[in-house]
């Protein structure tokens, strides 16, 4: 079994069955949005085989573009689009067309009525997006169905693939690339983690896996733009198609938020993430995009040449990035009804495992949050199953086996080895930095309110799609006695692992409940700017350095961090 299949069977572990509904209001204070124009919309096959006579297929837009436009730009579009979204076109464009159908076409317009927040999880191996409306109060997760929910039809494959002729395709979610038929000759994943290595340092150089074709960073900028383009057109029709009467005689403003691996607030991930939304949003109002028009990444970078001067001339649009980590921690907040105290918090991914501890109180009835320690690392569920084969020299099935049936008690000679494998003690070390840390300054900051805030159990929250994986829980939970807490620091409490529940303002519409882990940073992301509570952060300096990851080639014990 190869190393792709390894990553998919353990994320069948947590597959199951999640969604939601509608939405809350949005307090965005931008001047402008969309005028509101009818039309009929269009509706296209989802199907991801192409005919076998090639044919143009898709629906060409007629907004025009405006001439003039009132700054700050609100992110709006008509009440119905004309080729939102199309699957894509086997007809390729040629270089003299890219010119013509690259500029993006944004309606003009005012006084929005109605706001739609988008937030996108752009995830290592899957991309998720809920929205939220200004009139229901409730978030909804896109599911992308066409009437039969699943969870598969609502995760979107965070890859890309070239075809046998050099065109690009993407956007398409598990269940279609599954029953794809296209003549793929290369893919490349990992696509977010591409982009957040251009700046955030890699604990792994050799991964993920080098690409040729990814020779800049501007390139890897573009493919970005590209598949968060054609997932935004295609979230934005399924929206309009599924919820007619939402937007009937309505102006809509939209604010798009995508989540950065980043452990601050500030930085220049945040700002590559959110130059590379803006990118994205303008992006999905081409004509290209909205032909879903095939095009090679030559002709890519040649259209995102035009795209990136129209951005900078149009800067004002509603596109920002917010830590992956505060959304999810906001997202917990509200799922356990707002309740003040003292948490910890951890997201595993497929690249990354983040991780906070934070304080939620209320303050002249004010919501914040007092962060106190986090982290961001390459101990997702990929990296650090390619770390344990790199470090005990075992094959990606070997691996898998242990870490799905992981049981101290067996008599497994590889859950044995990876027990005791320095990179299992570096994801606990730190997992201890990030709770020690933390509680040592929420004790000095309420000396007289920890004891009752915390109680006799310290509660680890995990969610992310490897969450339901024994081994990451059992690794969290082990790290008390596994480093002696106990006996160096007495005033804390023993840890215990627990799931995030499902919001009330989150409709999963017939999906289980037990999904929400996966969509819990797209929720948080799609919260109203003017509904986040204050957060309160360290400076970059205060934060604890998280102890260096250990090379492989040294087996000699570390020293337990207390």
């Amino acid at each position: 079994m190869n190393f792709w299949n390894f990553i998919s069977s353990l994320f069948d572990l947590s597959r199951s069955a999640s969604s939601s509904s509608t939405s809350s209001k949005s307090k965005q204070s931008k001047s402008a949005a969309s005028k509101s124009k009818t039309a009929d919309s269009q509706q296209s096959s989802s199907t991801t085989a192409p005919p076998a006579t090639p044919v143009e297929t898709f629906a060409k837009a007629k907004v025009k573009s405006p001439t003039t436009r009132t700054d700050p730009i609100a992110s709006s579009i008509p009440n119905i689009e004309i080729g939102a979204y199309s699957t894509f076109s086997p007809v390729s464009i040629d270089d003299a067309g890219i010119c013509l159908r690259c500029t993006p076409e944004i309606p003009n317009g005012d006084d929005a009525d109605l706001f739609i927040d988008l937030g996108i999880d752009f995830g290592t191996r899957y991309t998720k997006v809920c929205f939220r409306n200004s009139d229901s109060n409730q978030t909804s997760i896109v599911t992308f169905d066409n009437g039969s929910v699943n969870l598969e039809q609502a995760l979107v494959s965070s890859q890309i693939a070239i075809l046998d002729r050099g065109e690009i395709l993407t956007g398409l979610t598990s269940n279609e690339w599954e029953a794809s038929q296209w003549p793929i000759t290369t893919t490349i994943g990992f696509i977010k983690m591409r982009l957040a290595y251009l700046d955030l340092p890699q604990d792994n150089p050799h991964w993920p896996p080098s690409v040729d074709a990814l020779d800049s960073s501007e390139t890897i900028e573009n493919l970005s733009a590209y598949f968060l383009g054609r997932l935004i057109a295609r979230s934005r029709n399924w929206i309009q198609t599924t919820q007619p009467d939402l937007f009937k005689k309505r102006k809509v403003g939209w604010v798009l938020k995508v989540g950065a691996p980043v452990e601050y607030w500030h930085g220049p991930a945040i700002d590559r993430f959110e130059r590379v939304l803006k990118l994205a949003w303008a992006l999905s109002f081409t004509p290209m995009v909205r032909g879903g028009d095939m095009v090679t990444l030559p002709q890519l970078n040649q259209c995102m040449n035009h795209v990136r001067v129209w951005v900078e001339q149009h800067p004002d649009l509603d596109c920002f990035a917010k830590p992956e980590i505060a959304a999810a921690v906001w997202a917990h907040i509200r799922a356990v009804g707002s309740r003040e105290g003292f948490f910890v918090f951890s997201d595993v991914g497929e690249g990354t495992t983040e991780g906070a501890s934070f304080r939620f109180y209320r303050d002249n009835g004010e919501d914040r949050i007092s962060f106190y320690s986090g982290f961001v690392r390459s101990l997702g569920v990929a990296t650090l199953s390619q770390q344990l084969q790199d470090e005990l020299a075992l094959d990606s099935k070997a691996v898998r086996d242990a870490l799905l049936s992981w049981n101290l008690s067996s008599d497994n000679a590889n859950q044995k080895n990876i027990l005791k494998s320095q990179t299992r003690k570096y994801f606990q070390r730190i997992v201890a930095s990030v709770i020690v840390t933390g509680f040592n300054r929420y004790r000095s900051a309420c000396p007289h309110l920890w004891k009752s805030e915390i109680g006799s159990i310290l509660k680890v929250f995990l969610g992310g799609g490897g969450s339901q994986i024994s081994f990451f829980r059992h690794g969290v939970e082990s790290t008390y006695t596994d480093f002696g807490h106990q006996r160096s620091i007495p005033d804390l409490p023993p840890y215990k692992t627990d799931n995030v529940p499902e919001p009330e303002d989150l409709d999963l519409q017939n999906l289980d409940t037990s999904a929400f882990n996966r969509f819990s940073i797209a929720y948080g992301l799609s919260i109203a700017e003017g509904q986040f509570p204050e957060f309160d952060f360290p400076d970059d300096t205060d934060f604890p350095k998280p102890p260096p990851r250990p090379e492989l080639n040294n087996h000699s014990d570390m020293k337990d961090f207390c």
